[in-house]
């Protein structure tokens, strides 16, 4: 999901609160660098309201992510946010776990 200044960040935070009314984040690593900063995130919450036209399915789940910031005058400029979607939408049990793709040795003729 893509999100374009404070307006479209707000509403992004809206529907994370919207759907998991208890989430919160772990920061695990924060580093900084002139004007970058990356902290490795862990997330977690309860699904308690619809996500991406998914029904709440009570399920508490964690997954991880990293967030990368620009910062200038004191303020955040850019954001790029990377999570584990897949993971999310496994624990909600909207995507099913994949199972290990035989290996190719043992396709070969």
């Amino acid at each position: 999901m893509s999100v374009d200044g404070r307006d479209g960040f707000a509403r992004y935070v809206a529907l994370v609160r919207d759907a998991f009314p208890d989430f919160h984040n772990t920061v695990e690593t924060l580093v900084a660098e002139d004007e970058t900063v990356v902290a490795r995130l862990t997330y977690r919450g309860t699904h308690r309201g619809e996500l991406f036209g998914v029904a709440p399915t009570g399920k508490q789940v964690t997954y991880v992510g990293v967030a990368i910031f620009r910062v200038a005058d004191g303020q955040i400029a850019e954001g790029w946010v990377l999570s584990d979607t897949l993971g999310l939408m496994r624990q909600l049990g909207i995507v099913p776990e994949s199972t290990n793709p035989p290996d190719a040795a043992e396709e070969a003729p």
